[in-house]
């Protein structure tokens, strides 16, 4: 039995759920053995129930451990790191898919040029090319636009009226814009992608057969380099923001 002159409290434990086992299998032995030991003062019993009591202290103190200190610097390192990683990706994604409406905009002069090549050669290059310069700004201009001109792909569109051109290389310049509300950084307001037509790999010219296959091309061209289309002036917009087809 566990009484107090036990020094060890686990040692009590031990001796009390002992006891409890034997109690249980001198009952299965008879009734006049069970009434011997049920005869007995009720110390046993209360301390085997008392045995029980004690265990669930020990298995609750041990259940209730956390986590270390180690264990939490480890965890808010891991997160830092992915962090530091995801966060700078994900802004690059958020501005690449607001300048992606610059491709539209460019998109939509490509078609006129195109249709314009295929029913008149360069002549009617140099026709559509006067009047999507002479269209306002204003019916040009988006949310992440500023301006689209039709030119030699050497500088950016302005905010005003295009230059009045119309001659080869016909490259369509398409400017950001970038403020402080639309959430492109304003270091890249203005800066261009450019569109450059391409005949047989080559600028097209009044001898030029075939349908227009364009360069699209930013701060890089190794994609039109690397498609031999030799019309394919660079622009100013990072490639990291551009397309992979404008890089």
């Amino acid at each position: 039995m566990c009484d107090k002159n036990v020094a060890s409290t686990a040692r009590c434990v031990s001796l009390c759920c002992a006891g409890a086992k034997f109690f249980a299998a001198l009952r299965r032995v008879g009734a006049g053995m069970e009434h011997a030991w049920s005869a007995a003062p009720g110390k046993f019993l209360c301390r085997f129930y008392g045995c029980y009591r004690l265990q669930g202290v020990f298995m609750k103190r041990n259940l209730q451990k956390g986590f270390t200190l180690i264990e939490l610097m480890i965890v808010v390192a891991i997160i830092g790191i992915l962090a530091a990683v995801a966060l700078p990706a994900y802004q690059d994604y958020t501005i690449r898919a607001k300048v992606s409406e610059g491709i539209i905009a460019g998109s939509s002069a490509k078609g006129v040029l195109s249709e314009a090549f295929q029913s008149d050669g360069v002549t009617g290059l140099a026709a559509a090319a006067t009047a999507i310069n002479s269209t306002p700004t204003a019916q040009k201009q988006s949310k992440y636009v500023r301006n689209y001109c039709v030119g030699p792909g050497t500088a950016n569109p302005p905010v005003g009226a295009c230059p009045a051109n119309n001659a080869a290389p016909w490259v369509i310049s398409v400017g950001i814009a970038a403020n402080a509300t639309n959430g492109i950084p304003t270091t890249l307001d203005g800066l261009r992608i450019n569109f450059a037509p391409n005949v047989g790999g080559a600028t097209p010219t009044a001898a030029s057969l075939g349908a227009i296959d364009w360069a699209c091309t930013s701060v890089t061209n190794q994609v039109a380099t690397a498609r031999a289309l030799g019309n394919r002036p660079v622009g100013t917009l990072p490639a990291k923001y551009a397309p992979a087809e404008c890089r």
